[in-house]
């Protein structure tokens, strides 16, 4: 009979830092346009990608990171949701609404 040891499979569901860099994929995908990569002199990503670039750094450092590639394993979720949260502000900005 073997004990049953949690750990390794707590693990494997943290998320990876692909996970986070896929995050901040599909946020640049929503925010910017689909074609971001492919198409810097896109309004979007000539008006976004810098204000995304700065607030995935920001979001980094609230969760104790440099960078999000940085993140430990336990922070990389709290991330991942935050990027999910992002969206074009009424002034143009970038960051999240706050529910009232």
């Amino acid at each position: 009979v073997q004990a049953h040891n949690p750990e390794p499979e707590a693990t494997a569901e943290l998320p990876q830092v692909e996970d986070v860099r896929t995050a901040m994929h599909v946020t640049r995908q929503r925010i910017e346009g689909e074609n971001y990569k492919d198409e810097p002199d896109s309004e979007g990503y000539k008006k976004y990608h810098r204000l995304l670039t700065t607030e995935f750094k920001n979001i980094a450092s609230l969760l104790g990171a440099e960078k999000p590639s940085a993140l430990p394993p336990e922070k990389r979720a709290a991330f991942i949701k935050e990027c999910a949260q992002l969206e074009v502000k009424e002034d143009g900005t970038i960051g999240t609404k706050i529910p009232f």
